[in-house]
């Protein structure tokens, strides 16, 4: 129950924050701007989703390795969900800089900015539900 409750919470907190953002920003699309600021802050965000992910990856494999005690489902789901992660932050690195460079002088597209918040949606979600399980596997042992 505890477990299911956490997983609900690692998908729909990132998915409040992205309706939100992309709420206010459809409100306001053609007064959005590419914004340096803005950019390397989320830049900085995702490049952590990258380095967090990727040690724990390593982690996981470890454990795998050393026949960790506990239910091997739960350490494969947690290997997979963070690898995910990694992969979904650096593809929204690369889709960020490629929006940033179209929509540098000009307003930003809301389909570009879409493309995004999903893409970073997807990233934080996975990477949040691989924490999860890793918390569930450290309960279980």
């Amino acid at each position: 129950m505890c477990f299911t409750i956490v997983v609900a919470l690692a998908v729909a907190i990132p998915a409040v924050y992205v309706f939100l953002v992309g709420k206010a920003a459809h409100s306001s699309v053609q007064e959005l701007r590419a914004d340096e600021t803005s950019r390397s802050r989320y830049f900085d965000a995702l490049k952590t989703l990258v380095a967090a992910g990727g040690v724990a990856v390593a982690i996981v494999v470890a454990g795998l390795q050393q026949k960790v005690a506990g239910p091997p489902g739960i350490l494969r789901s947690a290997a997979l969900l963070l690898t995910s992660s990694v992969v979904l932050s650096v593809w929204t690195l690369l889709e960020m800089s490629r929006v940033y460079e179209r929509a540098r002088g000009r307003a930003l597209n809301l389909r570009d900015m879409w493309s995004v918040l999903v893409l970073g949606y997807l990233a934080l979600a996975t990477f949040l539900l691989g924490f999860a399980f890793l918390g569930r596997l450290a309960a279980s042992i």
